[in-house]
Parts: structure tokens; C-alpha cells; sequence
């Protein structure tokens, strides 16, 4: 009785006080949500539009903790049609730490994240999770980035591709067009380059190795963005060219335009 006394009074303290940063953090977070449903409803006959579509999102971005910034979110899609229901969720994490050290800026970052998919009531449940890790340095001109990331076997052969908030590519790890090296069992490697020649025109390459129990998958592309100022004020030109090195008829590109008005 008397060691579990001096224990509440002495090392309960001391421990609040030794992680007053993360319950600071925990406590001043900023919470954002967002929930969309549609409901449609026909005759009962064959073909009629029936069903339901939920998606509930929420994210919490705490404060720094020692300089490092993480986001927390979940994320739950379901959908109904007649007999048929399917429910997609997928809970994120991501931590960031950026700093500078003489002439570089660099940039540290890791992302965790864990899916449920439901296909339909008979189907066993899918799920799978998987960690990425990013380091991003920048002097001047120049930007470089290396990234691993690993996912882990599916509970079931039926997969999709997860999503996040809009956001596709969850893994840093992904081909600039191809692949995004998130199917189940799958580790991959990246490495990107790019130099800003000036404010106009930016040129890069990005090399992606993904290898999972069956094969090997590399990718090689290229990229540049260029404004086109002169055509209309903020016109943003992007070009983007990807292919498979193992098969040369895999390839695939890309242009994009955006313009701020």
C-alpha cells in the first residue's frame, strides 16, 4: 500500500510533466471532417437506380511536437446497391520533420496507413497495411529525394487500390504514371531528381524498383513543368512520360494544363 502511494504521488507527476508536449499536442490539435451521403430510390424492377453512398472523413493535425508535425485521419466509403453492400475504410498517419543545415534544406517524412474492404456481405474482408519513408533535400536549384515503402500481405486475393481524402497515391514510393507500388506484399524503392533551370522551366527523372512475390517491376520516367506566362498570365504546362524497363511496350505519358484565375 505504502510503495503504490509514494508511486501515484511521485511517478504519475513526473511522467505528466515529461510529456507535457504531447498532451499540449494532443489537447490543441486542429479537427476537420467532412461527410457526404447520396440516396437514390426507383421502382423495384431490374436496372432501376436503388442504392446509397456514404463517405465520412475526419483528420486531426496536432500541434509540433519538437518540430515535428503529425496528422492523424480515418476515412470510411460505403456504398449500397440494391442487395449489394460495400464498405471501404482507411485509417492514415503521417509525420513530418523539416529543417536546414547550412545551404540545404532537408526534409524527413514517414506515412503509415491500414485499410478494411468490405467487397459485399459474402466476400471475406480485405485488409492490409503499409509504411512509407521519405527523405527530401533542396539546395538552390536543385531537388533530390530517396523513399522505401512496404506493404503487407492482403487477407484475401480480392484488393483495390486505397485512396485517402482524394489523394491516390498514399505511398512515395509510386512511378511518375504506371505504378503506385501499392498492391499487397509489395516493397519499393524510389529515387527523383529535378533542377529548376529558372522560375519558368523545371526538368526531372524519377527511377522506381518494386519487387513482391512474384516479380520485379522497374520504372523510368522523366517530367518537367514549364509557365507559359506569355500564352495566359499563370498558365502551368506539365509533361510527364513513364514506361516499364522490363517491357518497353508498357508505357504511358501524360500532359497537363492549370491556370489560376
Amino acid at each position: 500500500m505504502k510503495f503504490t502511494l509514494v508511486y501515484m504521488l511521485v511517478y504519475i507527476p513526473l511522467y505528466l510533466f515529461a510529456n507535457e508536449s504531447l498532451i499540449h499536442a494532443l489537447t490543441q490539435g486542429k479537427f476537420s471532417g467532412e461527410f457526404n451521403a447520396k440516396y437514390s430510390k426507383g421502382s423495384d424492377e431490374e436496372g432501376s437506380n436503388n442504392g446509397a453512398y456514404q463517405n465520412i472523413f475526419i483528420e486531426y493535425d496536432l500541434p509540433k511536437i519538437h518540430g515535428i508535425d503529425i496528422s492523424l485521419g480515418a476515412q470510411s466509403v460505403e456504398q449500397s446497391e440494391r442487395e449489394s453492400k460495400s464498405v471501404n475504410q482507411v485509417f492514415y498517419s503521417e509525420a513530418v520533420y523539416a529543417n536546414k543545415v547550412a545551404s540545404f534544406d532537408y526534409r524527413l517524412s514517414a506515412n503509415y496507413y491500414s485499410t478494411i474492404y468490405a467487397p459485399d456481405q459474402e466476400t471475406q474482408t480485405v485488409t492490409s497495411r503499409a509504411l512509407g519513408v521519405k527523405a527530401e533535400i533542396a539546395m538552390d536549384a536543385f531537388e533530390a529525394y530517396v523513399a522505401i515503402s512496404k506493404v503487407s500481405d492482403a487477407t484475401h486475393d480480392f484488393y483495390i487500390h486505397p485512396s485517402f481524402n482524394g489523394k491516390e497515391n498514399l505511398l512515395p514510393t509510386g512511378s511518375l504514371l504506371l505504378s503506385n507500388n501499392d498492391t499487397p506484399n509489395t516493397s519499393a524503392a524510389a529515387l527523383d531528381v529535378k533542377y529548376r533551370f529558372d522560375k519558368q522551366f523545371a526538368l526531372g527523372s524519377r527511377y522506381t524498383v518494386a519487387e513482391n512475390a512474384l516479380a520485379q517491376h522497374t520504372y523510368s520516367g522523366i517530367y518537367s513543368s514549364f509557365l507559359a506566362d506569355e500564352i495566359i498570365k499563370g498558365l502551368n504546362v506539365t509533361l510527364a512520360y513513364d514506361r516499364a524497363l522490363e517491357n518497353e511496350d508498357i508505357k504511358q505519358w501524360r500532359i497537363q494544363f492549370k491556370s489560376n484565375f
